[in-house]
């Protein structure tokens, strides 16, 4: 499934991450094998994209 949001690299593990469908609303999670952190389930693809790709300044 290809759309048009950029979502980041887990930002955990840094594995590539996919937008997935849930139930009709949306989440993010990790691709690796070993992490499979995500976020949680939102109403739409830019609100689950926009969570994920949201960084911490150190």
């Amino acid at each position: 499934m290809e759309n048009e949001y950029k979502v980041n690299p887990c930002a955990h593990c840094g594995h590539a991450a996919q937008l997935r469908p849930y139930l009709g609303k949306w989440y993010v999670q990790c691709k690796g094998k070993d992490c499979r952190v995500r976020t949680d389930i939102y109403d739409t693809e830019e609100q689950a994209v926009a969570v994920w790709n949201r960084r911490v300044e150190k």
